[in-house]
């Protein structure tokens, strides 16, 4: 049994919550997976079992496999292959029915948002243009407490894995007060945008004791105790590893190796509809990768008040947002952190931009919702992490300078570090009011 503790409930953290309790349930309609590995551990495709085949690039397994030749040595992560697996050997190729791990779930949730889910259990919405799948997991099938304080009044156990699903402005005191929760051999786990969250947890609980995380999915809480998701073709994809070497300095792809806590953790999740995937270079890259759409294009969006696919059809936005991606990128390369056969940072932010234009209407970031609802949002950590990169690594961000001082104010506002009104607009406050 695999305790995991998911440190708050709003879009990340109640996605996630809904994985682990759907990984046994199968409400959103998710399909056990049949992983196809060769004799030295290299994974080969996923079969499904309607027949469907993807790559494995594709699909990005979740965990890191090694395999040996022997039925009785063979392992996917740390999990040892069990009766419950379904094993046959394919000549030179092992295939297994991946069942996944037991899990037993604690959430702390705070707010209406958790009482509403401690009072009528987690719903999970997931939408596909006019369809909509809804689960509902009634609230005794996990343990939640509204703080860490209350679970350890109650007596909750100890957990293997507190995955932080907070803002990245409270990483730092989050990971700190789940501290006294975790297991002799647990772990924190950072889902945060921007640059930073490893590092700030590692503050907390010591470097050994992290794994770096990124989440890949459209979600949010639609309403106290109600997860909405969009689905079809958007992802949905929680990537992790490990981020510090035993030594406590920065863990490169170069010094990677397998990984068995990550693949422990990725286990918990087979068998839903989120792909848990241990990060294969390393979690440092993909929060990089990811950095280059949140830490750029949040602000970007904010800053603008349009959606994704208008700001890359307007010329000048569009080359206001490939200016700070472009900043990210040279950072990005003087951190270490190289891109993928050795490409351009022009290249690739071509890329990145190209398939952007090609997002659905509409699509909006949760840094520019959060700031045209006047609500405190992550630009300190997102546009200031760039920042902050640039200065240690002697990079120059002049489009995240000016971004960050044109939203500064608000942001201060909505923090309420120093309070104005707006003459002449209703309410005195800086968000839009649509007309819709």
């Amino acid at each position: 049994m695999v305790c995991v503790c998911v440190f708050g409930a709003g879009g990340i953290g109640g996605w996630l919550a809904g994985a682990l309790l759907e990984a046994t349930s199968g409400k959103l309609g998710s399909r056990r997976r049949s992983v196809q590995i060769g004799p030295a551990g290299i994974c080969l495709f996923a079969r499904l079992p309607d027949g469907e085949s993807q790559t494995a690039t594709s699909v990005k397994l979740c965990q890191i496999v090694v395999a040996a030749r022997s039925a009785q040595t063979s392992r996917i992560g740390s999990c040892q292959v069990g009766p419950d697996w379904k094993l046959s050997d394919w000549g030179r190729q092992i295939v297994f029915d991946y069942p996944g791990k037991a899990v037993e779930l604690v959430v702390i949730a705070r707010g209406a948002h958790g009482a509403a889910i401690r009072d009528h259990g987690l719903e999970v919405r997931l939408r596909d243009g006019d369809n909509v799948k809804i689960a509902k997991f009634a609230s005794h099938k996990f343990r939640i407490y509204a703080s860490v304080a209350e679970a350890f009044a109650l007596e909750a156990g100890r957990v293997d894995f507190a995955v932080l699903a907070v803002k990245t402005w409270q990483v730092e005191e989050a990971a700190l007060a789940v501290k006294p929760l975790l297991a002799p051999e647990g772990c924190v786990v950072t889902t945060q945008n921007g640059l930073e969250a490893p590092e700030q947890a590692a503050a907390s609980v010591g470097p050994t004791r992290v794994l770096g995380g990124t989440c890949h999915v459209n979600c949010w809480v639609a309403e106290p105790g109600v997860i909405e998701m969009i689905g079809g073709n958007i992802p949905r994809l929680f990537t992790f590893g490990e981020v510090y070497k035993r030594d406590g300095s920065i863990l490169y792809s170069s010094d990677m190796e397998p990984s068995a806590r990550a693949g422990e953790l990725a286990a918990t999740f087979a068998g839903s509809g989120t792909t848990a995937a241990v990060a294969e270079h390393g979690a440092w890259r993909e929060i990089w990768a990811k950095a280059g759409y949140t830490s750029c294009l949040g602000p970007v969006s904010a800053l603008a008040r349009a959606p994704i696919p208008v700001l890359c059809s307007v010329p000048e936005t569009r080359v206001m947002l490939k200016a700070a991606m472009l900043e990210w990128a040279h950072c990005r390369v003087a951190a270490g952190h190289h891109f993928p056969k050795s490409a351009s940072p022009e290249a690739v932010v071509e890329q990145m931009l190209e398939a952007l234009a090609s997002t659905p209407p509409g699509m909006t970031t949760s840094t520019q919702r959060d700031v045209i609802l006047g609500k405190p949002s992550e630009l300190r950590e997102l546009t200031g992490s760039i920042q902050r990169a640039g200065i240690a690594l002697k990079v120059p961000t002049p489009t995240h300078d000016f971004i960050y001082a044109a939203l500064l104010p608000q942001e201060r506002r909505a923090r309420d570090e120093q309070v104005y009104q707006l003459n002449g607009i209703p309410g005195g406050v800086p968000h839009v009011q649509s007309k819709l």
